[in-house]
């Protein structure tokens, strides 16, 4: 519900996602954001679960959402109305990036966990597995920067991991990390990542679309209400820009032959409209 005690300017919108995936290949996604706008903060929690041999389960709350919480290598989170109390360790150490800068504000990336070991309840039943923990900071209205595509991914397989985003818009710029080390010769796509530093080459095989929809105009659609003309000042095309996530097995290809299995979550968003 909006609150109009935050005074923390025009706009602002501070974003997690969380994820975790069990030993049986449960899937699951946590969102939580406040977005601030002329004064009014409007809080916003979702989950996505997929378990193997049961219906798709998608919530979303915007009542009691807090933001997770950083106690050291701890990242705890939790919504009393979803259903969800978790505890993500930190297995590998955080990485950050400012993704975009202007005279307006800035976009800044902070992966908190990018490999996590998980322990969740959801609505009292406890499950155990790895994961991913990210937080997104907005200064600047996310239309205004120059993107036509977006690619970002998380993979974790053995014990070692690899994140990456790249943004093609009027330049491409990528940003990629292998266990905690930025590479600088490296190219993604929707079915593989070639990091040519290495080398190391990771087969994403698209086993499950976990979402395909045009997500920014799903959520907006839920806040609107609270947020009265919010959805008129957004671009058709990035408003209304369709985009997949996806779960993949990943084969992890290293020089000499050597073959890890693992798994990573991606996606695809296209703002061409």
């Amino acid at each position: 519900m909006a609150d109009r005690k935050d005074k923390q300017g025009s706009f602002k919108i501070v974003k997690w996602y969380l994820d975790f995936v069990g030993e049986t290949e449960e899937v699951m996604i946590f969102y939580a954001a406040e977005i601030y706008w002329k004064g009014l903060k409007v809080p916003y929690a979702s989950i996505l679960m997929k378990i193997p041999g049961k219906p798709e389960v998608q919530k979303t709350s915007l009542k009691k959402v807090t933001l997770p919480h950083i106690d050291g290598e701890a990242l705890r989170y939790a919504n009393t109305n979803l259903g969800i109390q978790g505890l993500w360790k930190q297995e590998g150490q955080p990485l950050n990036a400012c993704l975009f800068e202007s005279e307006e504000g800035s976009l800044t990336w902070n992966c908190w966990q990018p490999r996590s070991g998980v322990i969740l309840t959801i609505n009292g039943k406890r499950f155990e597995g790895i994961g991913y923990a990210e937080e997104l900071i907005l200064t600047v209205p996310a239309w205004k920067i120059p993107m036509r595509e977006l690619r970002w991914g998380r993979s974790l397989s053995g014990e070692s991991y690899t994140v990456w985003i790249e943004i093609n818009g009027d330049e491409t710029r990528k940003w990629l990390w292998h266990n905690g080390e930025r590479m600088t010769h490296f190219e993604v796509g929707d079915s593989e990542v070639a990091i040519h530093d290495k080398p190391l080459l990771l087969k994403l095989n698209q086993a499950e679309i976990l979402e395909h929809e045009q997500k920014i105009h799903n959520v907006v659609k839920s806040l609107v209400r609270y947020l009265p003309g919010f959805n008129k000042i957004i671009p058709t095309n990035f408003l209304m820009a369709e985009g997949y996530k996806w779960f993949s097995q990943v084969t992890e290809n290293r020089e000499g032959g050597f073959i890890t299995i693992g798994s990573a979550i991606h996606e695809y968003v296209n703002f061409n409209g």
